[in-house]
């Protein structure tokens, strides 16, 4: 007997840029890049104090972060025009306002915004370029640098950026610290969709739930679908094994579903699919042509019930 699986809403890679670790500190380059987008997050994955450490850039080759450039010149490096990539969801990133500053309460710089595949613009995350550390008093207080272009880490979901931090004191302006180091945005759309694995004792099916199921931030349902190997990509061919697989699932949630289908024939084969539902809108993961990745069309899968 030939059983044959094709994980159609796998996006299997993994790549990281830098390994991230949490980072506490009372002042540090963190400081300057604040989230706004329900679910994304800022983590420092390597930052020196120059000032405590003055030779930490003297080596050959030194750390990328030695890059920084510095707080008196363009904050936003020498090319703020570029554009900063496209997400797993198929959302573009830029920044905004570039050249000058926008009010940000405890100080001024910028945002980093992405557009959605549907248009809506939305603001991800503050830059900033000074902003107070101590309010409302502002006796310490803070320029940032960050040296352009950012990395998109469309596999993970990430933004990287090198960045700088010159601490001051206020109103006098004396030097405290200058620190650099690596920042990562995350809780962006991964390329890891959902992971869907068989297992041949009891023809048990595992459904894995993301944190963004298909790009979507949330999802009402997810659905399982099965089909003959020989019919693809006609999905009007497919037919439902599981409607509501799992309701409202969590990120990480493992939902197992029992396959009473029969073994395929010899020199048969059959694909599982899952497709993602919230709200009106379905999804059916991506398809990977001419080199490019792209949303898989769903309109085709018949409506599950």
């Amino acid at each position: 007997m030939v059983r044959i699986l094709t994980l159609l809403s796998l996006g299997l890679f993994f790549f990281g840029f830098l390994s991230a670790q949490t980072f506490a500190q009372p002042y540090s380059i963190a400081s300057g890049l604040v989230p706004i987008a329900p679910g994304v997050t800022i983590t420092v994955v390597r930052e020196v104090s120059l000032t405590s450490s003055p030779n930490y850039c003297s080596a050959i080759p030194h750390p990328p972060e030695c890059d920084a450039p510095s707080a008196t010149g363009p904050y936003l490096g020498a090319l703020p025009e570029s554009p900063i990539g496209v997400d797993a969801a198929g959302s573009a990133y830029r920044l905004t306002l570039l050249g000058n500053s926008y009010s940000l309460g405890d100080g001024d710089g910028t945002y980093l915004q992405r557009t959605r595949r549907d248009g809506v613009t939305e603001n991800v995350a503050s830059l900033y370029r000074q902003r107070c550390l101590d309010p409302p008093a502002c006796s310490v207080g803070a320029y940032y640098s960050r040296a352009t272009p950012f990395f998109m880490d469309v596999t993970n979901g990430g933004i990287l950026m090198i960045a700088s931090a010159d601490i001051r004191s206020k109103p006098y302006d004396l030097p405290i610290d200058y620190r650099v180091g690596i920042l990562e945005i995350s809780g962006l759309p991964q390329m890891f969709d959902t992971l869907l694995t068989f297992v041949p004792t009891g023809q048990l099916l595992a459904i894995l739930t993301p944190a963004h199921p298909d790009g979507f931030r949330s999802v009402d349902s997810m659905q399982l679908w099965a089909g003959d190997v020989r019919t693809l990509p006609d999905w009007s061919q497919a037919q439902p094994l599981a409607c509501t697989a799992a309701t409202n699932p969590d990120p990480g949630q493992l939902v197992s579903i029992t396959d009473a289908l029969p073994d395929p024939a010899v020199g048969e084969g059959r694909y599982y699919v899952v497709a993602s539902q919230s709200g009106t809108q379905r999804r059916l993961g991506r398809e990977y042509v001419n080199g490019a990745f792209s949303a898989r069309d769903p309109t085709t899968l018949p409506v599950c019930q």
